[in-house]
């Protein structure tokens, strides 16, 4: 329910990057109209002081601000605490979540922070050494996509013990929205999804489920999934996110080497 309502009161701090799509896949799995701020990450926007005083200090993305009823503006970043925001505010229903203080709900909080301390940041660092690195570097490939692959053999093994269709019980949940971003991602990170036969169904299950197809499409079709491998337009994408982020990279590692404290490196 993407809306370019400016009275809208909740807005979605977002660009073609793959944790930004967590929001919109939960805005749209439960309903809640929201106004989409698009960041322009090529210009550099999400470093901007605009940006980095007001909406994120770390100068990431996904955030989202909320004015709410009483007038008063919250303002929310990190995809997993953006998640529990969501939920905590517009899900009384529990459609993705369950109540507080039920195992469930616990459970539901677990596979959230593993993703946003474990399956992202592998997944993360196994695509920076196999697609954005401007030099190569053997070790990091391998030493990431080894933990990406230990991290799909948990999920794996979990879904198979339980026997349930999701990470939690019988109903999907943001700790499943926040997983399922990365693992459709799977090839991009160097991990082949046949291996994992129930991981597989389990994102076939929700990749089945309208509004997140809907989620996928806000600000633009997702570049990373394994469908998408060879269609044109989420390739072009792909092809400049990875010369755009190489750029960013080597910029980054230059700025902050020489940074006071980074003299021990020499």
């Amino acid at each position: 329910m993407a809306s370019g309502d400016s009275t809208t009161e909740l807005t979605l701090y977002i660009a073609p990057l793959v944790n930004p799509y967590k929001l919109t896949m939960v805005a749209e799995e439960l309903g809640i109209p929201y106004t989409t701020k698009i960041i322009d990450v090529q210009k550099g926007e999400h470093k901007s002081e605009w940006f980095t005083k007001n909406i994120n200090a770390n100068g990431k993305l996904p955030a989202l601000s909320h004015k709410r009823s009483n007038g008063k503006e919250i303002v929310v970043w990190e995809s997993g605490a953006c998640l529990q925001y969501l939920a905590d505010q517009f899900d009384p229903e529990h459609r993705l979540s369950y109540p507080r203080d039920t195992q469930e709900y616990y459970s539901t909080v677990s596979w959230l922070s593993w993703q946003v301390s474990g399956l992202g940041p592998m997944l993360g660092q196994s695509v920076h050494f196999l697609r954005y690195a401007y030099e190569e570097d053997l070790y990091g490939i391998r030493r990431y996509v080894a933990q990406s692959r230990m991290h799909f053999s948990v999920m794996e093994a979990h879904l198979k013990d339980k026997g349930t269709p999701y990470l939690v019980g019988d109903k999907c949940t943001i700790a499943d929205i926040a997983c399922f971003t990365w693992v459709i991602a799977a090839w991009y990170c160097g991990i082949t999804i046949d291996e994992y036969p129930t991981v597989k169904a389990w994102r076939d299950r929700i990749t089945a489920r309208e509004a997140v197809q809907r989620g996928l499409d806000v600000p633009a079709p997702f570049f990373a999934s394994d469908e998408n491998t060879k269609d044109p337009d989420t390739k072009e994408m792909r092809v400049m996110i990875q010369k755009t982020t190489s750029e960013w990279l080597k910029a980054d590692v230059e700025n902050w080497y020489k940074a006071p404290g980074a003299g021990y490196m020499e």
